[in-house]
Order: structure tokens, then C-alpha cells, then sequence
């Protein structure tokens, strides 16, 4: 330093502040000649140097910035982790000792921050491109705006240029094998008026939080399995009727796909099966550290909270799935010094089993497919990962959480004041942000190598089970309804399904068969002989009336309503075998439609009469003829010596019913001139109709030879 440099430097000691060339040169001037004067006055310089130094011009470099890098994770460092560890160590009375040893007794700390992974997720969250919608909000005003008004968004006179941008983001990345802390985000453009750590904010965390608080703890308690149904149907417990994100319900469900496109009545229904109180004493073991004693009802399988959870705690939680069951307690502190380098803490990890391998394995396996088919299937990491969404009532808040063998990333965004805006699109706004920061810190492939999350023993190979009823398939399982599903070895389902039922039916009607049905209507069809449900009512928000959708795969409960009567059929139904040429004679009896007393309108007139026949080894009856309801003959030409034939003659009336089967066997004999002969009928043949009859000879379409065979006498 120049003589004057020096003065100038001594000068401003008493009051930096005061004094600082930046803040007053006149000033600074002023200190630096007194005491190149005083120096003079004690014979240090001449007064000619001291003339020299006051004379010189001074160049000063940039003033330091006063902000630190990467302030969230700086910030949390110190106010939370660091403060609470010196007071709790015993090491010092109170906070303020703390923080006065942290400024003045030159302590070292080692910390887990990864840079290059916070300035990642800082330059992420900072991008405006990456949010839906962006509102600038001065939050003072808007609070005091607050205390005398009800606000329900943004009043025009707290958006401003320079406000705080709304909506705003948190995340979380930590190392779920180590529990370090890697990158700590509260919010995005981090400023003296905007230094919330807002992933410490309680905020609602919606289906997110299912996993934790439900499936899994159902799981380890050997409630439920992959496999296992639930049923998405209305339930109400009082007047709190809950509904699926799209209002409709889908009916039997594996687990699997009620996590997969998080259905919320599967969810709550597992969660009353389990118990509010083991669900939520899981959830504390995971990591959720703000339950509450209002949470032990059926609403927080939903993520209805009282006070709700922080991303850090999700983070927490999720880390448990991602390390096989084991819980690793976060922190961004690995290890204190003194100034004389003396360790005065180390970090101790003191790893628990929450879940067993078995559970977190099936539950991520199932978080998989969220990622690969589900609500996060936009994903795309270019890697194995799981993940679960959430969103609260009119997408207050958005989560994302979503893991790898060695990374958890939990996201959440929304507006610091919930009633005063929603997050467009909901938790899918979110998959943007995850997406940029799993890649971009997982890109280093050397440090975070693909691999897949391992596969502890004791789970089954994939196995093929009905999703209806969770069992084996049975023989009449539709396709569309066999799923393969994984389990654990104790529970792979034994027996076959047993809802899936073959009833007879009436075609016509898809109704039971009544005793007027006529054979040729009845089928059998398969239904789903599912369990019972109710309808929704004024409670639920969807409206009256609805029930699951797979109800129209029941079996029919009511008889047919079309055939409801039987017509008077054909009487006296005789046979005569003819040798020469070898033909056989039907003829019966029944009443004409233009009897005397008939009415022109009578729907149990008949209509038509139907002739069948079944050569003995067929199964089925084929149709010989369709005749007027006044012919009363017919002569089959079409038959062989040494077969036995059976003909069955039906009426059918105007409005469909059908009349009881008349029926008869004839068997021809072995004729030796005849042997193999297929009865061909001559025209010359053919039985002449009396000059007097009013009947011709009909010929039905389809059957060419029957011109030449159906003859009515008269």
C-alpha cells in the first residue's frame, strides 16, 4: 500500500460505516489527512510527504457484495441445523452463545452441499419459463391489505414491478444411503425481502403424502399387497363423502392402479382398514415431524392436515423407500472444529429400519409405474425412478417427490398465501422442474451411475392374477381382466377367482331366461359377481346417482321382459317315412290366424312357424323352413337310409314370444335299393296341389332346394 492508501485505511477504523470511501469520500478524505497530520506531529512522515499523500489520487476496487452464495442452503445451515447442535451438545447456554461462537470464535464446519448440484436448482427454480403463470406481489401490503380485508386473489394495488413473484417453489435434493443434504432451494429470486425457507412451510401435501401414511405402513403390517382390491365405489363416513380427482369410480381396483392414477377412495378405505393411528405413527417414523393430534381421522389418508408437512420432511420420508426401509437421518452438518482444530462434533447417521426391504421395495416398485404410466409419466429421466404427485382442493398446492437408488428429489410449489392463487395444471406443473433438476444432477454418470433399485429375496416372480378379485385366474377371467402382479413370497394368493360367474341368459333381453324364452335366445355370459355398493346422494360434490362403473358387468337380477307369454304352439306333430322315393312327411295342426273371432291386432297371433332339424352326432338344430302360420305340411327330401333324424316345429307370434317346441325323432331304416340314396326329389315327383287349394308352394330364401320340397296340400 502507498502512504496514502494507508492513511486513508487507518482513518476510517472508528466507523466503517460512517466513514467507508463508498459511502462518503468527503469523509474519508477527511480521516485520512488527520491522520497523515498526526504522523507528521510524531515524526513518522514530513510535511512534505504528508503533502504528497493527501494530493494523491486514489483508485478503489469493487465494494464486496454483501449476499453469500447459495443463501437457502447457507441460511439453513446456520438459523436451524448449526445453532440447534451447539445448544443441544451442551456446549453453550443459549442461542445467543451459539450464534456469538459462530461469529467470534473462528469454528469451522463442514457441510454436505454439493455446489454444483445447489446452483442447479437455484438457476431451475430462478427460471421464469419454468412457472405456469408469474404475479408480482408486494407481500407487505398484501398483509395489511389482509387484516381488514377478505381477499380471495391478488388485488390490482399489491402487484407490482418489483414484488415478490407468485407462484413460488421449494426443493429439496438430499442422498437418501447417506442423508446428506446436497442442495437446499426455499424460493426463487432470494433477496432481503424474500429469504423464506419455504421448505420448511407446512403446507398441504394431497396425494402425495398416500404412500406414506397408507399403502406402506398397510403393506408392512400384511394388510394389503400389490395384488390386493380395493374398491373404488361411493363411501361416505357422515356427511364427509370423498371423490376421485375426475369424480368417477371405477370399482374394483388393485392397489397397484389405485397408486398409479391415485384414486382417493381406494386410498381411504385402505387407511380405515389399517387405522388413522398406525397409519400416522409410520408416517412419524418416516420422517413426518408435524402431525398432529386432530390428524387421526380418515381425511389425512388425503393429505388433509391440520397444520400439513415441509418438503424437508417428504424428502425425509420418501428417503426411506429409495434405502430399502432404512431411515438416515437428513442433515447438512457432517462434522464441527474449534479453532484449534479440535472436532467438538461429528455427525453420527444412527441409520433405523422403518419398513422392511420387502415393503419399500413394492412400494417403489409401484412408484415406478407412476413415473412410467401414471400421474408422472411425463418423467423422463433416462433412468429408473419413482414418484408420487399431489395436489390440494383447487391446486393450492403442487408436490412432486420422486427418488433413485441415489437421489430424492422433493419438490413443491404454490403461492405464499394458498387462497389467493392456484398453480396451473397442478402437480403436472411440477414435472418440469423435477424433470431439469434429476437430469442435470444426475448427468455425471461417473458419480451417479445408472443402475436400478435392488431387489430384496422374499418376493415373488411376476404371477398372473384377476384384477377384480386379486386371485388366480379362473375359467371364465375375461383377458382384458388378467393382470401379473409381484407379491411377497407368504402371500401369493392361492385360489381363483371367484367373480367371474357363466350364467344363462336370454339374448334378446340380457335379462334371466323365464320359462317363455325360447331355446335358440338362450346364451350364457360371462358377469362380475361383484360385491355391493351404494349410490352417491347429496353429499358428494359429483352429484346423486352414480356408482362404480364395473356394476354394469353384474349379473342380471330380473327374468326377460320381452318373451313374457307362450303362444298356442303346433299340435298333433306326426311323421311319415316315404320308401319310394325315400322321403319323410311332416304334418301338424294349429289355428289359422283369420279364425273366426281373431282380432285383426292380436299380438299373440302367430306370425311364422319355424321347422329345425338335427342329424343324429350334430350338436345344433339348423333351420329346414320358415312357413305362414296357416301351412300345416312339409316334405323333407334331404335325408339318408340309416340315420335318425330329430324335427322340432316352434310358432312364433307377432310380438316375439315363442311357443312350446314340438318335437319327434324319426330313424330311417337301411332300405338296400336305397342305400345312400339323398332322397333327390324330381320335379315330375312332387306331390300335385289340388286344383281347388288356395296354398301354393312357397319358397323360402336361402334354402335352394326348397322349392322343391315344401308342399302344402291343402
Amino acid at each position: 500500500l502507498t502512504l496514502a492508501e494507508s492513511a486513508l485505511l487507518a482513518g476510517i477504523l472508528p466507523a466503517p460505516n460512517l466513514y467507508s470511501p463508498f459511502v462518503n469520500i468527503d469523509l474519508a478524505k477527511e480521516r485520512q489527512s488527520i491522520v497523515l497530520n498526526k504522523m507528521v506531529e510524531l515524526g513518522y512522515i514530513s510535511a512534505e510527504e504528508a503533502a504528497k499523500a493527501k494530493s494523491e489520487e486514489l483508485s478503489f476496487g469493487e465494494p464486496p457484495s454483501r449476499e453469500y452464495p447459495f443463501p437457502y442452503f447457507m441460511d439453513y445451515l446456520l438459523h436451524h441445523e448449526l445453532i440447534n447442535i451447539l445448544t443441544a451438545s451442551g456446549l453453550y447456554d443459549s442461542r445467543e452463545e451459539a450464534y456469538d461462537a459462530v461469529y467470534t470464535q473462528g469454528l469451522k464446519i463442514y457441510s454436505t452441499l454439493d455446489p454444483s448440484a445447489q446452483k442447479i436448482v437455484e438457476d431451475i427454480i430462478n427460471n421464469p419459463g419454468n412457472y405456469p403463470h408469474t404475479d408480482r406481489v408486494d407481500m407487505q401490503s398484501l398483509r395489511k391489505l389482509m387484516e381488514t380485508t377478505s381477499l380471495s386473489r391478488y388485488p390490482q394495488e399489491v402487484l407490482t414491478e418489483n414484488g415478490i413473484p407468485q407462484p413460488q417453489a421449494a426443493a429439496v435434493v438430499a442422498n437418501p444411503v447417506t442423508g446428506e443434504i446436497l442442495a437446499l432451494v426455499g424460493g426463487r429470486e432470494y433477496s432481503k425481502d424474500n429469504q423464506d425457507l419455504r421448505f420448511l412451510s407446512r403446507r398441504q401435501p394431497g396425494s402425495a403424502i398416500k404412500p406414506v401414511v397408507s399403502y406402506a405402513p398397510a403393506l408392512e403390517e400384511n394388510l394389503i399387497t400389490p395384488g390386493s382390491i380395493l374398491d373404488d365405489s361411493p363411501f361416505a363416513q357422515g356427511n364427509w363423502a370423498p371423490e376421485n380427482f375426475d369424480r368417477r369410480f371405477r370399482g374394483l381396483t388393485t392397489v397397484r392402479e389405485s397408486i398409479v392414477w391415485s384414486y382417493n377412495v381406494p386410498a381411504v378405505r385402505n387407511f380405515l382398514q389399517l387405522t388413522p393411528a398406525i397409519g400416522l405413527e409410520y408416517a412419524q417414523q418416516m420422517g413426518l415431524s408435524t402431525i398432529h393430534q386432530n390428524d387421526y381421522n380418515l381425511a389425512s389418508a388425503l393429505g388433509g392436515l391440520t397444520y400439513g408437512v415441509t418438503a424437508l420432511d417428504m424428502a425425509q420420508a420418501y428417503g426411506v423407500f429409495a434405502n430399502q426401509g432404512i431411515k438416515v437421518k437428513y442433515h447438512t452438518i457432517t462434522k464441527i472444529e474449534d479453532r484449534n482444530g479440535r472436532v467438538i462434533y461429528q455427525h453420527r447417521g444412527e441409520p433405523k429400519a422403518v419398513l422392511s426391504p420387502q415393503t419399500a421395495y413394492l412400494v417403489t416398485d409401484m412408484l415406478k409405474d407412476v413415473a412410467r404410466r401414471g400421474t408422472a409419466s411425463r418423467l423422463n429421466i433416462g433412468r429408473p425412478v419413482a414418484a408420487k404427485t399431489g395436489t390440494t382442493s383447487d391446486n393450492r398446492d403442487a408436490y412432486l417427490v420422486a427418488y433413485t437408488p441415489d437421489l430424492v428429489v422433493s419438490f413443491w410449489m404454490g403461492h405464499d398465501i394458498p387462497k389467493l392463487g392456484r398453480v396451473s395444471g397442478g402437480s403436472s406443473s411440477t414435472i418440469t422442474f423435477v424433470n431439469q433438476i434429476m437430469k442435470g444432477i444426475l448427468e455425471n454418470e461417473e458419480e451417479y451411475p445408472v443402475r436400478d433399485f435392488e431387489r430384496p429375496p422374499g418376493i415373488s416372480p411376476p404371477i398372473s392374477i384377476c384384477n377384480k378379485s386379486g386371485l388366480r385366474p379362473g375359467p371364465h377371467c375375461p383377458s382384458e381382466h388378467i393382470v401379473s402382479e409381484i407379491f411377497p413370497v407368504n402371500l401369493v394368493p392361492q385360489e381363483t377367482c371367484n367373480l367371474h360367474v357363466e350364467i344363462e341368459i336370454c339374448s334378446e333381453s340380457g335379462l334371466l331366461p323365464g320359462d317363455f324364452c325360447p331355446e335358440e335366445t338362450r346364451e350364457k355370459k360371462v358377469f362380475l359377481d361383484r360385491p355391493e355398493f351404494i349410490s352417491t346422494d347429496h353429499r358428494w360434490a359429483g352429484g346423486a346417482g352414480r356408482i362404480p362403473e364395473d356394476a354394469k358387468l353384474m349379473p342380471p337380477q330380473a327374468q326377460c321382459d320381452i318373451h313374457t307369454q307362450r303362444i298356442d304352439g303346433p299340435r298333433r306333430f306326426s311323421v311319415m317315412l316315404e320308401e319310394h322315393p325315400l322321403r319323410v312327411h311332416l304334418t301338424w295342426e294349429t289355428y289359422r290366424t283369420d279364425h273366426p273371432g281373431m282380432p285383426d291386432e292380436d299380438e299373440s297371433a302367430i306370425s311364422e312357424l319355424v321347422l329345425l332339424r338335427k342329424e343324429n352326432g350334430e350338436e345344433e338344430f339348423k333351420t329346414l323352413a320358415v312357413m305362414r302360420p296357416h301351412e300345416t305340411y312339409f316334405v323333407d327330401v334331404n335325408i339318408a337310409a340309416n340315420k335318425t333324424y330329430t324335427y322340432r316345429l316352434i310358432a312364433i307370434s307377432r310380438d316375439g314370444s315363442t311357443s312350446a317346441q314340438a318335437e319327434l325323432v324319426l330313424h330311417v331304416p337301411d332300405i338296400p335299393e336305397h342305400s345312400g340314396n339323398k332322397g333327390t326329389l324330381k320335379e315330375e315327383e312332387m306331390p300335385k296341389k289340388p286344383e281347388d287349394s288356395d296354398n301354393s308352394i312357397e319358397k323360402n330364401e336361402g334354402e335352394p332346394w326348397e322349392e322343391k320340397q315344401r308342399v302344402d296340400p291343402g
